[in-house]
């Protein structure tokens, strides 16, 4: 069986328009998706939520991951955003830059997407772990 633990941070981005605006990720915190390459290699949870306070000027939430030794794809994808655009599945890579998640956050209110996460495993991959450190980010566009 092959594991994949992730735990997901919110993160500020500190930018002096944006000083005021506050990002929350509210259930799933700590996620496990477990796999099977025969059986079950595909695993998606959608138990997060991303919430954000109504913004002072047109905002962003940008995805990266801190996963030494990654061996596995992780996708995050947000759905069903509320005032905003999702940017569709965004692949989570150690070391990469940060990537738009969601874009367009409107001024009018508060918003939020649901998180959901996927991952799939082929039977030449070997059995292992991956652990994340999953960081989002709301920003000024």
């Amino acid at each position: 069986m092959t594991r994949l633990p992730l735990i997901a941070l919110a993160v500020f981005g500190l930018h002096a328009v944006a000083a005021a605006q506050t990002l929350a990720i509210h259930g799933g915190l700590q996620i496990e998706l477990l796999m099977d390459p025969v059986y079950a290699p595909t695993a998606t949870d959608e138990s997060a939520r991303m919430n954000w306070t109504k913004v002072s000027t047109l905002s962003k939430v940008t995805v990266s991951t801190y996963a030494p030794g990654q061996q596995y794809n992780l996708l995050v994808e947000a759905v069903n955003p509320k005032r905003a655009t999702s940017m569709g599945e965004v692949q989570l890579s150690d070391g990469a830059p940060a990537m738009d998640l969601v874009r367009d956050i409107q001024t009018r209110g508060g918003g939020h997407a649901d998180l959901r996460y996927t991952t799939h495993v082929t039977a030449s991959e070997s059995h292992g772990q991956d652990v994340h450190t999953i960081t989002y980010t709301l920003t000024v566009q």
